[in-house]
């Protein structure tokens, strides 16, 4: 179940005509008091409206962690608020065209991927007239570089000279999945200690990287071979031997990582060990992927529909036959594996 704003949980059962985005602005304001009274108040308001639902729910209970677990649920607490804090709150938009609807509402078309218009309920919508006057709206929909905004009168539609956006944004599914996996463990639902990606950073029983049992000899012959065809210099070389060791991190710096990523998956693929690669953005995993096809690794790329579509499709033509969107996912697992395993 994908959780409600507090904006919303407020119009669905305190007051239906009440500003959303008002009350999510509460818990945006992290550091004042105003804001953090005025969010006790809130609580209490749609606890006692919400009776049933509180006393059926699963209630959180820490006793059961111990130390290290208490610490781990810190530090992922503390580190997601100081990343939520450096993101900004006011962005100006940048566009090329105002389209006026039959239905009143303006079509936007986005110039700037980063600062593009996204429909979040945390977020409003300012736009500007020549003269200077605001007028407040909505993000509704977005469809490739077209973001849909509320309906305003015709004569303010025609005038619109600058659109900012003020709030924060909504969670990214990632930060659902962050926050999700969070509540179940501090409902006892679920434990960190099998979350293979915080297991391997905080709890030191991981499983170790076994090849296939073929001989000592024929893996260093496939390895030597990638490494010569792969041009690597001393230093690469030493991280691509290291990835074939127990070692449980690694840590590359300096430049050339993708050359050396593009190897070691190639190892791992002769050997049909599966791997996941991510990065922490979508054009660093799309550098990785055509490094994988330069080499003729198999691989899939996973990629958003919203930076797909019409944005940066010309970013992946040459891996356009191993490239999967987000939105033609499926939902069982084996078509899944069938999906990402097909040649």
């Amino acid at each position: 179940m994908t959780s409600w704003s507090p904006g919303r949980l407020v119009t669905a059962r305190v007051k239906q005509d009440v500003n959303q985005w008002n009350v999510n602005k509460c818990w945006d304001e992290s550091g004042s008091w105003d804001a953090f009274y005025l969010r006790a108040w809130i609580s209490q308001c749609i606890a006692e409206r919400c009776q049933p639902e509180l006393n059926s729910a699963t209630h959180v209970d820490t006793s059961f962690l111990n130390g290290k677990e208490h610490q781990c649920v810190q530090d992922f607490v503390w580190e997601n608020f100081q990343i939520d804090q450096h993101k900004p709150r006011e962005v100006a938009a940048t566009f090329s065209n105002l389209k006026t609807r039959k239905d009143g509402r303006i079509d936007v078309t986005n110039d700037n991927y980063k600062s593009r218009m996204r429909r979040s309920e945390r977020q409003t919508v300012i736009a500007t007239t020549s003269t200077g006057r605001e007028y407040n709206t909505r993000a509704y929909g977005v469809k490739g570089k077209k973001t849909t905004l509320g309906a305003f009168d015709r004569r303010v539609s025609d005038d619109i000279q600058s659109i900012r956006v003020v709030g924060r944004q909504d969670p990214s599914n990632s930060e659902r999945l962050a926050d999700s996996l969070l509540l179940c463990v501090l409902q006892g639902k679920k434990t960190f200690q099998k979350s293979p990606f915080i297991r391997l950073f905080w709890f030191p029983n991981w499983k170790k990287f076994s090849p296939p049992p073929d001989s000592a000899a024929s893996r260093e012959d496939t390895v030597q071979k990638v490494l010569d065809s792969a041009r690597l210099n001393a230093s690469q070389e030493e991280v691509v031997r290291k990835a074939q060791t127990n070692e449980r991190i690694l840590i590359v710096h300096g430049t050339g990582k993708t050359t050396t990523i593009a190897a070691i998956s190639r190892i791992w693929d002769l050997h049909d060990c599966p791997v996941w690669i991510t990065a922490h953005s979508n054009v660093a995993v799309k550098n990785i992927a055509l490094s994988l096809h330069k080499r003729q690794v198999d691989f899939k790329i996973l990629v958003s529909k919203e930076f797909y579509e019409e944005w940066h499709e010309h970013m992946y033509a040459a891996v356009q036959d191993n490239l999967i969107r987000s939105d033609e996912l499926p939902a069982s697992g084996v078509a899944m594996e069938r999906l990402i395993v097909a040649n």
